[in-house]
């Protein structure tokens, strides 16, 4: 089981959640799998996984790699991208 671990306040992680409802959204429009996003944007299927379920903050990186995969400028995919990285951290930790 997991839960999440949020260092200061949780609009950092809604902003994390927002991103995985807009990945979701923007895959489920292709429609593609998430081993096929993952292909191609160049990443681990795993990464899409956390992605999507809100698990931590994504680099930059990545999200503009997901971004160009759907054909979208990164703040096409994520109006708030700033935002996203200027919160606190949130991540998901393994309980037991």
């Amino acid at each position: 089981m997991y839960h999440s671990v949020i260092t200061e306040d949780s609009q950092n992680l809604d902003l994390v959640l927002e991103l995985a409802d807009r990945v979701r959204i923007a895959r489920a429009g292709k429609p593609w799998t998430q081993i096929e996003l993952a292909a191609a944007a160049r990443v681990s299927r795993a990464t899409v996984v956390r992605i999507e379920s809100g698990i931590g903050t994504p680099h930059m990186r990545t999200v503009r790699a997901l971004a160009e995969a759907f054909g979208l400028a990164p703040s096409e995919l994520f109006p708030d991208l700033a935002r996203l990285w200027a919160g606190p951290s949130v991540r998901k930790v393994r309980s037991g």
